[in-house]
């Protein structure tokens, strides 16, 4: 059985409201709706997920595109 991996958003002080909201939007296409929840709550717990894969290869670069733009990520395996 495949290994299913998530890409985490971690909070920072770093990033308004509206620069998540662009990113999110512009990397996954994300609607306003989807994306207003993923800050709430990456705001409130401090992570939220942001993608679900089981192709590692895929979540890394998209990990490796975020970190270059200055936002907190990580890779988790489930």
């Amino acid at each position: 059985m495949d290994s299913m991996y998530k890409l985490y958003l971690l909070n920072d002080n770093i990033h308004t409201f509206g620069e998540v909201n662009s990113m999110l939007k512009r990397t996954f296409a994300y609607p306003t709706l989807q994306s207003d929840s993923i800050i709430e709550i990456t705001d409130r717990v401090g992570r939220c997920v942001i993608k679900s894969s089981d192709d590692f290869d895929d979540l890394k670069r998209i990990e490796e595109l975020l970190l270059n733009e200055g936002f907190k990520v990580e890779i988790k395996t489930l």
